[in-house]
Formats: C-alpha cells, sequence, structure tokens
C-alpha cells in the first residue's frame, strides 16, 4: 500500500510543479516605422471651398528589427491662409511671427499604430466659405516628448 501512496502522491504533485515552469517565447521582432508628409497628388493639385483636403500619410519601414512593441505616434495637420502669392506665404514663414493666415483649418489628430501595414490618413475640410489663396500646409508627428514639423503649400481656388 505504501508505493500505492507514493504513487499516487508523484501523480498529484507531479503535475503540479510541472505548471510552475515557465515556458519563454520569443517576441516577433518587428522593424521601426516612421512617418512622413504625404503623397505628391495630395498637395499637387488644386482645391476649391467646400471640398475635403486628404493627406495620406507616408510609411517608411527601416531595415532594422526590434523586438520592442510598435509606439503610437500622434500625426497632426494644418492649413494656415490664404496668402496672396507663393510669395508672400514664404516671407511670413521667414518671418519672427510665423505664418499668421486669417484662417487656420486642423486635421483630428490620427493615433498611427506603428505597425508596418498601417496607412494613415488625415483630413481637413475646406470651409464653403474659405478664401482663394496659397495655405501653408503643416504636419507634425508627435513620438513621445518629440516632435517633427514639415510645410508644404496648398492651393485654394474659386469655388465654380
Amino acid at each position: 500500500m505504501k508505493v500505492s501512496r507514493a504513487l499516487l502522491v508523484a501523480c498529484l504533485v507531479v503535475p503540479l510543479l510541472t505548471a510552475c515552469v515557465t515556458v519563454r517565447t520569443e517576441t516577433p521582432m518587428a522593424p521601426p516605422v516612421t512617418y512622413t508628409c504625404c503623397e505628391t497628388a495630395d498637395i499637387d493639385r488644386l482645391y476649391t471651398p467646400g471640398q475635403m483636403f486628404t493627406l495620406h500619410w507616408m510609411v517608411e519601414v527601416s531595415g532594422e528589427q526590434s523586438t520592442a512593441p510598435p509606439r503610437p505616434v500622434d500625426l497632426e495637420a494644418e492649413l494656415t491662409g490664404p496668402f496672396s502669392s507663393v510669395e508672400e506665404l514664404k516671407a511670413a514663414l521667414e518671418s519672427s511671427t510665423g505664418p499668421a493666415g486669417r484662417a487656420v483649418f486642423k486635421a483630428e489628430t490620427v493615433r498611427a499604430s506603428g505597425e508596418p501595414g498601417y496607412r494613415p490618413v488625415s483630413t481637413i475640410a475646406i470651409p464653403t466659405d474659405a478664401e482663394a489663396g496659397f495655405y501653408n500646409l503643416t504636419t507634425t508627428i508627435v513620438d513621445d516628448d518629440h516632435s517633427t514639423s514639415g510645410m508644404s503649400i496648398v492651393e485654394v481656388v474659386p469655388g465654380r
């Protein structure tokens, strides 16, 4: 009977002990992702009041591998203007006060996941009463405490 009891104890204790063993699994490696503005077709066209300006963020995947999970990034975009000419807009950019246009149209902030296959898009509604002219497009990528900005020029022409 002593052998049976020992066998019974072994049958009960061994599975409990093996449940405590941890198995280390490797986290899949993912390449770091960066974002930049934007597809050329987004800015190389004329817009009219009442249209939606759509900005397709460019996703660049680094060749490096990382075991860290992707970090979310905030993507921001706004149009400031109008300016009567590109020269006036550039002069405003070079002034100490920056491009202070009469109107500012902002896109909602997009929270990009950092996943390589994610293609974020920002949209800015150009109001029906927007004035024609040249608008400064400012794009900002915010990653934790770091931010990077860029600028382009978008033209709004009178509605038809």
